[in-house]
């Protein structure tokens, strides 16, 4: 082979290899290191108010997430369930299981509604972290941590009273090992939720413009924190919270109607303290995830509406509930106006979805369906007036 080709190929193998290592040098600079604008990290979002709206809003969420929130369909289902006043048929196993007291360790609702709570703690704990970075009044700021820490201490309310000793987790984890914490004895827990809600309480404004309707108020917080005084026993810590809002300048009362707490003309009403927001906004498909396509509503009612009207009957109350409405009437003989709000059976004149209740057929030896469904209790007057007299009582209400 000719010497001076081979001469040629080493020559030109050596300025190949030396243009490549430039280009390898020029790669690794930092002027190539680029960031992509369209992507959200923490170091480019929680700048300003809008900012943390967005987080306080994605934290409201997880409350009425289909699947694992507490408020969400799910939620509802699991929640009641678990009363033998409440049936749930055989169509999604877990909630069967649930209301046939078979459920075990792998059953699936109660574990995605423990990680929603979770999601909320963790949402609301980027928010408390973050806020005070970002280029906000500091009223402002002091205001926006307030309502992340009412949303914390809401979740860990319900994780204490639905599955006892959890992690306290107070901070977003930094490392792997943070986010397996043990759990923590109830006093540290409750003392915690204490905490949260004597910020909020004392923090949050007195109520928002329309526009942020259904955002908690420092009367929200007044109320969880009696609710929290109530499952804790101390019934004069108790009386002494829930007794704040029954005055100026506080304007919550009972409706006159009962049955309008139901209706959606009366969403947000005078008699409630706070309710997480339902509405039909967003994407078409309430299953879809959290993504552009998730509605914002929520399919309760076609989970418990009749195959007659195109709904999944999948739950139903027991003839245990329908005659223990029964055993007391009113002082005109008829039944308690609360039996007619939250059952329809046949009764002269009745109606289900504007048909018949007679033309609506009966499942597994049910007398009643449930009519409309309501998450709310009399606090003050179901559990405190018998030890507390010359109390007025007040009406918390989740919707």
């Amino acid at each position: 082979m000719n010497i001076e080709y081979i001469s040629q190929v080493k020559r030109v193998i050596t300025a190949v290899l030396i243009v490549s290592v430039m280009i390898f040098a020029v790669g690794c600079t930092d002027k190539l290191s680029l960031e992509n604008p369209n992507t959200q990290t923490d170091a480019n979002f929680w700048k300003n108010e809008e900012d943390v709206l967005s987080g306080l809003a994605a934290t409201y969420k997880v409350l009425k997430d289909i699947n694992r929130g507490y408020f969400g369909v799910r939620g509802v289902e699991l929640s009641n369930g678990r009363g033998d006043d409440f049936f749930i048929r055989n169509d999604v196993q877990s909630l069967y299981q649930l209301s046939t007291f078979t459920n075990n360790p792998t059953t699936t609702t109660p574990r995605d509604i423990y990680d929603g709570f979770f999601r909320g703690i963790f949402r609301a704990n980027q928010v408390i972290e973050n806020t005070p970075n970002a280029s906000i009044d500091e009223a402002k700021k002091a205001e926006l941590i307030a309502e992340a820490k009412f949303l914390r201490a809401l979740n860990y309310f319900y994780l204490i009273i639905n599955f006892g000793d959890v992690p306290l987790i107070s901070s977003v984890p930094k490392e792997r090992e943070q986010y397996f914490a043990p759990p923590a004895n109830q006093t540290d827990l409750w003392n915690f939720i204490i905490a949260d809600l004597t910020e909020a309480k004392n923090t949050l404004p007195l109520n928002y413009s329309d526009v942020y309707i259904g955002r908690a108020t420092n009367g929200a917080a007044i109320a969880q924190l009696g609710k929290v005084y109530l499952y804790m026993e101390r019934w004069e810590d108790a009386a002494n919270e829930l007794d704040i809002i029954t005055k100026a300048p506080y304007d919550y009362t009972l409706l006159d109607d009962y049955e309008h707490n139901f209706m959606a003309a009366y969403d947000n009403n005078k008699e409630s303290l706070f309710e997480v927001q339902m509405q039909n906004v967003g994407g078409p498909q309430p299953w879809a995830g959290e993504n552009a396509n998730e509605s914002q509503g929520t399919t309760v009612a076609q989970e418990f509406a009749p195959a007659e009207v195109a709904g999944w009957f999948e739950a139903f109350p027991t003839n245990k509930i329908f005659q223990a409405f029964q055993q007391e009437k009113t002082v005109d003989g008829d039944f308690d106006a609360r039996m007619y709000a939250s059952l329809v059976w046949d009764y002269p004149g009745a109606l289900y979805y504007n048909r018949p209740f007679s033309t609506i057929k009966k499942q597994f030896g049910f007398n009643a369906m449930i009519r409309k469904y309501q998450i709310g209790e009399i606090m003050m007057k179901e559990f405190l007036f018998p030890r507390i007299m010359k109390k007025s009582f007040a009406l918390q209400t989740f919707c």
